[in-house]
């Protein structure tokens, strides 16, 4: 099926859907369905509109084209969290013995592989992003996104429900553009990228490793690959990864002074991560003249703070720059330090450290969420009555932030319930806080799985 064939197709489908003409939007799709579509993301819709009714063969059409997708995209997490939800919902109400069988098969390994690759959080916003607009189509012949820098700045869009495109679109987006030239070496690093960003670190590697054999002269993908290296704790490989991505900034006049002080800050981290006395943070030389250069005092005080010196950090906190792409996080963070500094546990230092963790969390930096989370709750034990408002609210938000980066965590989930649920109880239904407390709930009920 030719492309303009395709288009039409999905505009008279998204049309339909988009008008919530569910029944239509079904029929139109099973007219097609059985021909070898390219765009395999119509299986996935036929596959999510077949189990919106509790109906024991419509769950097994379900099942049938969500594996139809995943056949065609072995990474599209969607698929299988959609297969999870119709094989779990059939294996309640079929009598099938046989077929029940191969129902808890497939339910195994769509667990196993999504909590390899996702958690709550990344799956409940790619089923907000597919219910709104589950037919976005592209200009294949074209990157969506050019840039690593843009792809950093597409994730936190995604995360924040403002992005046209799921991950997946932009990946096969890459597909295609290697599949007409095995020679890109800018397709393979930003392939790479994506990938790393999507914690697919082996196949990130490779599309890193492929880059560079094609082009050894660019500095971003040496770069990127050392990023990759320093996340999975390779810090030797890391560091001369960065060096030599340094050495080529600093050989190409057209690179920005930046790229060559982030390789600094990077190369301190893996010596502070190595436990080493070379370079650290504070002996890096900041140039004034650079547009971000407070960077090098937000890592400096980030390190400062990591060793718990939170007057120091506090200094040089002091001294990021409003313009600083993380100068939201250096607000909390400056608070924090001041409650450490004297000692001083109350609801203003727990509500910080809960904003932080936020934060992170759209990041995708899911491991400091998890630390500045539990730390939260250590406070909140502090706190004298058991039973007020704050006490169960903030014990709520902090268990509900653990429960969004975790996976089928049932037991957490009551907890979360239990605590904001008691917390609904103290205060009025005008009150902010109890529509914050709604929208929550509503969050853990309606997505996710």
């Amino acid at each position: 099926m030719h492309g303009k064939k395709i288009r039409d197709i999905i505009f008279n489908i998204d049309e339909a859907y988009r008008n919530k003409l569910y029944f239509l939007s079904e029929r139109l799709l099973k007219d097609i369905v059985d021909k070898e579509l390219q765009y395999y993301k119509l299986y996935l819709l036929y596959a999510y509109l077949t189990q919106l009714e509790n109906d024991e063969e419509k769950l097994k059409i379900s099942i049938h084209y969500s594996s139809k997708t995943i056949e065609y995209n072995k990474h599209y997490l969607l698929a299988y969290c959609y297969r999870y939800k119709a094989s779990k919902r059939l294996l309640e109400i079929c009598k099938d013995n046989k077929l029940k069988k191969q129902l808890e098969k497939l339910i195994s390994n769509d667990i196993n592989y999504l909590k390899n690759s996702s958690n709550n959080f990344i799956i409940k916003k790619h089923i907000k992003n597919f219910i709104k607009n589950p037919l976005s189509y592209y200009d294949r012949n074209k990157p969506i996104l050019k840039t690593s820098s843009q792809i950093k700045k597409y994730m936190k869009y995604f995360n924040r429900e403002k992005s046209k495109y799921d991950y997946i679109d932009i990946m096969e987006n890459y597909n295609f553009l290697i599949k007409n030239n095995y020679n890109d070496y800018e397709a393979y690093n930003l392939r790479g990228f994506l990938k790393y960003n999507l914690k697919i670190y082996d196949e990130a590697l490779e599309d890193f490793n492929k880059s560079i054999n094609l082009n050894s002269r660019l500095a971003e993908n040496y770069y990127n690959r050392a990023k990759l290296y320093y996340t999975l704790k390779h810090y030797e490989e890391a560091l001369k990864d960065f060096r030599k991505a340094q050495k080529i900034f600093v050989r190409n006049n057209i690179d920005s002074p930046l790229d060559i002080i982030k390789c600094d800050h990077y190369i301190a981290w893996c010596n502070y991560s190595l436990m080493r006395d070379e370079k650290i943070f504070l002996d890096i030389e900041v140039d004034e003249d650079i547009n971000d250069f407070s960077e090098g005092y937000y890592n400096s005080a980030k390190l400062k703070f990591n060793k718990k010196n939170y007057a120091e950090a506090l200094k040089i906190f002091s001294k990021v720059d409003k313009n600083n792409k993380n100068y939201a996080k250096t607000k909390y963070y400056k608070n924090v330090c001041k409650h450490k500094i004297n000692n001083n546990i109350n609801i203003n230092l727990i509500v910080n450290t809960l904003r932080l963790s936020d934060i992170y969390k759209y990041e995708n930096d899911f491991h400091v969420t998890e630390n500045l989370c539990n730390e939260a709750l250590e406070y909140i034990e502090y706190l004298k009555e058991k039973n007020d408002f704050w006490y169960l609210y903030l014990k709520g938000i902090a268990l509900y932030e653990l429960y969004d980066i975790s996976f089928l965590n049932y037991k957490l989930k009551e907890e979360v319930l239990y605590y904001l649920n008691k917390a609904k109880e103290n205060i009025e239904k005008e009150n902010k806080y109890y529509k914050r407390i709604e929208e929550i709930i509503t969050d853990i009920t309606e997505y996710g799985i």
